[in-house]
């Protein structure tokens, strides 16, 4: 039986209602098709590197999970997007995967980088048909539990002592996977920040492994409305031009 953890870093204790609906939806076809769902939403807190940092560290050391979905409280999917992660034929010693959903604004963008062909296309992995890229958002991510271990035995990240409340999972060690990101930009010499999105996205990548994209369903975004996204293949006619990094 595979043991699949979602985690959902619900800082104020609430979740929007189509994100439970898609939650629902999902892990009930998951329990009838024989996986243990071990729903994580005790980890909260201001800062989401930290939060995150626990949710892969809580998986590392985890003695039965194979997998960990990180589902963030304001998103939504369509088209069984849970099980399409789950499914997705990746190396689950080396790389991740995510959903796309929109920023929280119009027009529509997406907060990922993907990589391109010498055409200047999208470039999907004829392996299995998914989007390679540079950074995906982690508010929709898959993370093996062999990506997790094999980054901690490559010396890729650094344990160091967390603080814990007192209904967080702990007695485990906490590794920094995530972290802001510094870049310097020679052409215009600032300096730039990144979220810690795109740090863990380059950790993995510098151990070897693949950062997908599945383009296979679409996400939405919950703010002041639902922002509603296009999948990559299929009703996506203009969401090439709707990159944002």
């Amino acid at each position: 039986m595979k043991h699949i953890i979602v985690a959902i870093p619900a800082y104020n204790n609430s979740v929007k209602l189509a994100t439970c609906v898609s939650l629902i939806r999902d892990c009930a076809i998951l329990m009838t098709g024989g996986y243990e769902v071990e729903i994580l939403d005790s980890i909260s807190g201001a800062e989401i590197d930290t939060i995150r940092n626990k949710m892969v560290s809580y998986l590392a050391a985890h003695p039965t999970a194979t997998d960990l979905v990180m589902v963030d409280d304001d998103v939504c999917w369509s088209d069984n997007g849970l099980l399409r992660l789950l499914a997705a034929k990746i190396d689950c010693d080396r790389d991740i995967i995510g959903g796309l959903y929109p920023k929280r604004a119009d027009p529509i963008e997406y907060p990922f980088l993907p990589e391109f062909d010498d055409g200047g296309n999208f470039l999907y992995d004829p392996d299995n048909q998914l989007l390679r890229c540079e950074h995906v958002p982690s508010g929709f991510m898959r993370v093996p539990k062999g990506t997790a271990q094999s980054l901690i035995a490559a010396d890729g990240v650094r344990e160091y002592a967390a603080v814990y409340n007192t209904v967080e999972p702990k007695g485990h060690p906490c590794y920094s996977f995530f972290e802001k990101h510094w870049s310097f930009n020679e052409t215009t010499g600032e300096q730039y920040r990144s979220s810690e999105d795109v740090s863990f996205c380059k950790l993995v990548k510098s151990n070897g492994g693949m950062v997908y994209a599945h383009p296979d369903f679409s996400m939405g975004h919950i703010g002041d409305k639902l922002f509603l996204g296009s999948k990559l293949r299929g009703n996506s006619s203009g969401c090439h031009n709707e990159v944002a990094s």
